[in-house]
């Protein structure tokens, strides 16, 4: 059976039959391979614990100021959506002020 024939068999490209060939040749295996990991996240547990801090200490601090003191306190820049993320992983929520 050819590559062509083999890809229209399973509904795929020839360029998928290759790599799945290419890959039982060098792991004996046709198995998903292992995920890489991604990016690593910019607040460990001890930058959320600071934000946590913060959070209970001035509920009414926007998202701009909690970035701003995370940059200041654990020199790291990070950016408002990542603060918003990272607010909703601890669970809290930012209590505003009606002006």
């Amino acid at each position: 059976m050819t590559v062509d024939e083999a890809a229209a068999v399973f509904s795929v490209s020839p360029a998928f039959i290759n790599k799945m060939r290419k890959q039982l040749r060098d792991t004996g295996s046709l198995a998903p391979l292992a995920h890489g990991g991604g990016k690593q996240p910019s607040l460990d547990e001890e930058k959320l614990g600071l934000l946590k801090a913060e959070v209970e200490s001035s509920p009414d601090a926007t998202l701009a100021e909690l970035a701003h003191y995370l940059g200041k306190q654990a020199q790291t820049i990070v950016s408002v959506p990542t603060v918003c993320r990272a607010l909703q992983k601890l669970d809290l929520s930012r209590k505003k002020r009606a002006e």
